[in-house]
């Protein structure tokens, strides 16, 4: 079974990446085009991931990472082609499968999901007077949304006309005034302005900034269709098709110093949302137990008899985020850089009179980041201490909040530059340095913020051709 699921995930990466690397060695290919295929599997006790490259006909790097063994494959493609120029317009396509299989002794469901997403642009940057700069562009996008589990095939386009002129209005202050409109296949017309103010005397910078913002329910939202068995828990979730699209008003302060040593920002941030979609825990009783096992067969009486509730997307009344984010990078000397960034975030919604805690919401995170890198001669090091540290996740309904961790990655990549035709590039090392892990013991009510199995050893090759 194991190797069937494998074979499966090889083939529609082989296919998807084959079509990139035809179209990058094909007449459009530029050394402005840059082709890229990401691809991974990942399991129940490890992953195995993966990456191509296209940036020229003759640069094919690989990458690849490998940790675990299991029965459960589940595989993520993305195909994506960008411009890095896109005056004369650029496309980009992404295209995502999951692809899950059942093994009999754990008890995991079969699942075929597929998303693709397909968006072309047109944009034109004019200097229309003396200290200015005006932007006038276009982009269309179309998502697609295919899953086996509740048989759904729907898609839907948006459409989207912009112009920003930015301005020195006197020395030191600059204003950007911006307005977009953005035409729905379901939700019409939507105009949303933006504005920002911005005095740079010296190394500093201030802005203000003030936008409206509109969000279409994504197709997942609207038309999902979800039943799946976890260790041995039904897990059922709806899309709803009366959702409403979520306005929004954003407000921020930001204060940044730079310089070729030091870099230090501070930014305050309010966002207010109306309609805002979430997705909540719906109670199951009796009567709601019989619905949702008339709605999947597939479901037990014993899966439907553990079920304590089931999610479903809503449009809460009002969404607030607020908080305050702190960014410092420091070159402390030559080849080695010290990075810091904090994120405090008060995130919650309103339904009638109650304020509740935004679902999957944290208070506290941080990463900080340790990196060296020297050459000598042929060869090259790269090292990396990276950590990221967050408080407890809420989660609302009959869950329990996942506890705060903190996880510390160690990764060394050595550069040798070997041949006439080619440079390797092996890296090695640790995820997890201090073996994190969530150790409580499951229910049904419980959910998870780490899922990390603990420390791994992580190897990997990428060959350069020159």
């Amino acid at each position: 079974m194991k190797k069937a699921f494998l074979a499966l995930a090889a083939v529609a990466l082989l296919i998807t990446s084959c079509g990139g690397n035809a179209t990058g060695n094909g007449t459009d290919a530029q050394e402005d085009v840059k082709y890229q295929t990401y691809g991974g599997i990942t399991s129940s006790s490890g992953d195995f991931t993966f990456s191509f490259d296209y940036e020229s006909v003759d640069s094919i790097p690989l990458d690849v990472t490998v940790n675990g063994d299991s029965a459960f494959v589940k595989m993520t493609v993305k195909l994506t082609r960008t411009d890095k120029e896109l005056k004369e317009g650029a496309e980009a396509k992404n295209f995502y499968a999951s692809i899950s299989g059942r093994d009999e002794q754990k008890d995991v469901e079969f699942r075929l999901d597929a998303e693709e997403a397909s968006m072309e642009q047109l944009k034109a940057i004019l200097g229309l007077s003396a200290h200015s700069t005006t932007i006038f562009g276009a982009d269309w996008r179309n998502d697609y949304l295919m899953a086996t589990s509740g048989n759904i095939d729907q898609s839907a386009y948006t459409l989207a006309a912009y112009a920003q002129h930015e301005m020195r209005l006197v020395k030191d202050l600059t204003a950007t005034l911006g307005l977009r409109l953005t035409h729905h296949e379901t939700f019409n017309d939507h105009l949303t302005p933006k504005v920002t103010l911005m005095y740079a005397p010296g190394s500093f910078r201030f802005r203000a900034t003030y936008s409206a913002g509109f969000r279409a329910p994504g197709l997942d939202e609207l038309y999902y269709h979800y039943f799946s068995v976890n260790r041995g828990k039904a897990q059922i979730s709806f899309g709803n098709r009366d959702l409403k699209p979520e306005k929004s008003h954003y407000f921020s302060l930001n204060a940044e110093y730079r310089t070729q040593l030091l870099a230090v920002s501070i930014t305050g941030f309010l966002n207010r949302i109306n309609d805002m979609v979430v997705k909540q825990n719906v109670p199951v009783d009796d009567a709601t137990r019989m619905m949702l096992m008339k709605e999947f067969p597939e479901m037990t009486q014993d899966q439907a008899d553990k079920m304590v509730s089931y999610a479903l997307y809503q449009n809460s009344d009002k969404g607030d985020v607020k908080g305050m984010q702190v960014n410092v990078s420091a070159n402390i000397f030559e080849g080695f850089n010290l990075s810091a960034n904090y994120v405090y975030t008060y995130a919650r919604t309103k339904s009638g009179d109650e304020w509740t805690v935004l679902e999957r919401s944290m208070r506290h995170a941080a990463t900080v980041a340790a990196n060296y890198h020297h050459a000598w001669g042929k060869y090259g090091l790269n090292v990396n201490l990276n950590g990221r540290l967050q408080s407890k996740t809420y989660y609302t309904g009959t869950y329990e909040d996942a506890p705060g961790f903190g996880l510390w990655n160690l990764h060394t990549t050595h550069t040798f530059d070997c041949a006439k035709w080619a440079m390797l590039e092996p890296s090695i090392g640790i995820d997890n340095l201090f073996n994190k892990v969530d150790r409580r013991i499951d229910s049904s009510t419980r959910k998870y913020a780490l899922y990390s199995p603990g420390r791994m050893l992580v190897v990997g090759l990428k060959v350069k051709f020159k």
